[in-house]
């Protein structure tokens, strides 16, 4: 049930989704809409919390975009990259890294691949709201910490496209409350928590639904099955689209760490 219409699901994977069409304009997405105000708040939380000579990994990684950012700013440290999407990783595999780093890019499924080794800083940018089980994810990462280490994800809110979206349960949106609840069941103490809201306009309306595509909303909605919007619900959105002048963006940013180490350590 999507804002109130019956919509079939055939879920065949996040993976067909952020397929060679996607992963190729996924640095573009500038293209589509016109930002006012702070769009990404994870970028600065990872390098900010980054430094020399240590173990980070970003799971959902896609394209790379984020470790190149660190590539760029920090030495010898090992960077690995993990998605589930093979055309992701393949276009991060053409990005020009400086040498300076280790990094290694990993085309599996975050929850069965088996990681040998433990991490300073484990990243999810913008990734959770596409995973089956938020906490069983933030549970794994949390046991591949190091004795100092944190969890840093950022996750959309519920006002991220408030205007044109009423079920935020089928975009996969949270709420502060919902995210404190997470985190705590996943047993992670946050060290610093931030909501961000900006704003968003667009050209027309392909643009907006290219936007969507862009970052898999308007797939989720069909369970990743990559199917059309029925015609109904389309047409219920263009209207909500054709009725404000600005959409609305909201992020989530969390820095954790393991709640028992913490304890611990006191």
């Amino acid at each position: 049930m999507i804002n109130g219409l019956n919509v079939s699901i055939e879920k065949k994977g996040v993976e067909k989704v952020f397929n060679n069409e996607v992963a190729k304009k996924w640095d573009e997405k500038a293209e589509y809409v016109t930002y006012y105000g702070i769009k990404n708040p994870i970028t600065e939380e990872v390098l900010s919390n980054a430094r020399n000579g240590i173990k980070i990994a970003d799971i959902g990684c896609g394209t790379g975009k984020i470790l190149q950012k660190l590539d760029n700013k920090y030495l010898g440290c090992n960077l690995t990259g993990l998605d589930i999407s093979n055309d992701m990783i393949s276009v991060a595999q053409t990005r020009n890294f400086s040498g300076k780093n280790n990094i290694t890019l990993v085309n599996n499924d975050f929850m069965e691949y088996d990681f040998k080794d433990y991490y300073d800083i484990i990243i999810f940018s913008y990734v959770l709201h596409h995973m089956d089980n938020p906490i069983a994810a933030l549970k794994k990462a949390k046991e591949m910490l190091t004795e100092n280490g944190k969890i840093l994800f950022s996750v959309p809110g519920k006002k991220y496209l408030s205007e044109v979206f009423n079920d935020d349960k089928s975009i996969g949106r949270f709420s502060i409350e919902e995210m404190d609840d997470i985190v705590s069941s996943a047993g992670l103490y946050p060290l610093k928590s931030s909501r961000d809201r900006f704003m968003m306009s667009f050209n027309s309306y392909e643009m907006f639904l290219k936007y969507l595509q862009s970052i898999g909303t308007y797939q989720k909605i069909m369970g990743y099955s990559n199917q059309s919007w029925p015609t109904e619900f389309s047409n219920e959105i263009l209207k909500r689209f054709d009725s404000t002048s600005f959409i609305t963006g909201e992020y989530l940013t969390y820095n954790c760490e393991n709640l028992e180490k913490k304890l611990r350590r006191k």
